[in-house]
């Protein structure tokens, strides 16, 4: 869905900017604007007939797309972390996919969409993401106009896809300066592999330390802010470097309580860490 954008005087003033925008995509259903791609993804699979996919997922990507899966009658295998709890968790158990909590998610989904021949939808591969996430820079494009446009769009990363397709959509002359950050944990991943280089030919790639998020995260809740830690990258950096003109800060990742009081059984939730167990949960499903 289409999110507002919002001036924030008191933040731009505090770092010491002119003028800071927040493009608030935790709004989003399902809190990340990585319901964006999901949308688009999901859409292509029905338009093939596909009726099951697999993705691998530190949390959004894996809850926007098992909200889109269900909507449309895709059975969604999500790999994803043991260390994903509380409230993301059980958003993402809420639309019923089959979990398979995992140290090697990611392999094992290669290894499943490899071997059962099922449409891998982690955005650093699909490039339908790419495309679900141009709407996001058209829509940046369309309410920045009546600001005289943006100087500057910040926005954290994992896969890129988001940064690719922000800047194909957004399309009005000056183009603002698009910067990709990411955290010091992805960055010793990879940051946007397959993607690192296509994504360094339309954005500056930058990454911040745990410290300056601890600073920018504190100033946000001075500021009456809280969303997730991979949106308080992006403030981070904005914090750091004080752009010139108008700064758009595309706010993705809401904060998720880290306890839930949900006392239920877990269906639908199984473990895996070898070829064998991940075929196993595969055909008894």
């Amino acid at each position: 869905m289409q999110t507002p954008l919002e001036e924030h005087a008191g933040l731009a003033k505090a770092i010491g900017i002119d003028r800071l925008f927040l493009k608030r995509e935790d709004f989003q259903l399902t809190g990340s604007f990585k319901e964006r791609a999901a949308e688009r993804q999901i859409e292509h699979l029905v338009e093939r007939g596909k009726t099951e996919a697999v993705v691998s997922s530190s949390g959004n990507a894996a809850i926007a797309l098992a909200r889109e899966a269900r909507d449309q009658g895709v059975k969604l295998f999500a790999l994803v972390s043991p260390e994903l709890l509380g409230e993301k968790f059980e958003t993402l158990l809420s639309f019923h996919p089959i979990v398979i909590q995992s140290r090697r998610a990611m392999r094992l989904a290669n290894y499943l969409s490899a071997h059962h021949r099922l449409p891998n939808l982690r955005p650093s591969v699909d490039d339908h993401a790419v495309v679900g996430f141009v709407p996001l820079g058209e829509e940046i494009d369309e309410q920045m106009r009546a600001h005289g446009g943006a100087g500057t769009v910040v926005s954290f990363m994992t896969s890129g896809a988001s940064l690719l397709g922000m800047t194909k959509g957004y399309c009005s002359e000056p183009r603002p300066v698009f910067v990709a950050v990411t955290n010091e944990e992805v960055g010793r991943m990879g940051t946007a592999r397959g993607r690192r280089e296509e994504v360094s030919m339309v954005a500056e790639v930058a990454i911040v330390s745990k410290e300056e998020i601890e600073r920018a995260q504190a100033l946000l809740w001075e500021h009456g802010i809280e969303v997730a830690s991979e949106a308080t990258a992006a403030f981070a950096w904005i914090v750091r470097k004080k752009p010139r003109g108008n700064v758009v800060w595309v706010v993705s990742g809401k904060a998720w309580a880290s306890k839930t009081r949900d006392k239920e059984p877990k269906v639908n939730v199984y473990h895996a860490e070898t070829f064998e167990e991940v075929d196993r949960i595969y055909e008894e499903d």
